[in-house]
C-alpha cells in the first residue's frame, strides 16, 4: 500500500474523530523524541501529524465517562478502517486530586494502513 492511500485514509480517519473528541474536551497527549507534549485542541492537520509519526498516544479528560465515551468512539472509528487499539499496551492512570484528571495510553495498530503503529 502506497502513502497516498495511507494519508487517505488517516484523513478519513481524523475527519470522523476530531469533532467527537473536541465535544468530549478531550486532550491528547503525545511522546514524540522523549518528549511529552500536550494538545487541548488540535486541528486535523495537527492530529494527522501525532498519528503519523509519534511514540505513545495519550488521551485525557476530566471525567471517567467522557474517557470512556472517548475510547468507545476512537475505537469504533478506528475499526471501521481496519485500525485497532492494542489492549495489550492501553492503560488507565486515575489522578485522585480534587479535579479528577483520567489519561488513557493508547498504542493504535494498524492492519490495513501503513505509518501507523
Amino acid at each position: 500500500m502506497c502513502a497516498c492511500s495511507t494519508l487517505i485514509c488517516l484523513d478519513s480517519v481524523i475527519s470522523q474523530l476530531l469533532p467527537q473528541l473536541q465535544r468530549l474536551g478531550v486532550t491528547i497527549c503525545y511522546k514524540i523524541d522523549g518528549q511529552l507534549m500536550h494538545c487541548k485542541s488540535p486541528t486535523e492537520e495537527v492530529l494527522m501529524w501525532i498519528l503519523l509519526y509519534v511514540s505513545e498516544i495519550s488521551l485525557a479528560c476530566d471525567t471517567a465517562e467522557k474517557l470512556r465515551e472517548a475510547v468507545i468512539t476512537m475505537d469504533a472509528t478506528f475499526l471501521r478502517w481496519g485500525l485497532t487499539i492494542s489492549t495489550k499496551k492501553t492503560k488507565v492512570l486515575v489522578d485522585g486530586r480534587v479535579n479528577q484528571h483520567l489519561q488513557l495510553k493508547l498504542q493504535i495498530q494498524s492492519s490495513c494502513c501503513v505509518g501507523i503503529h
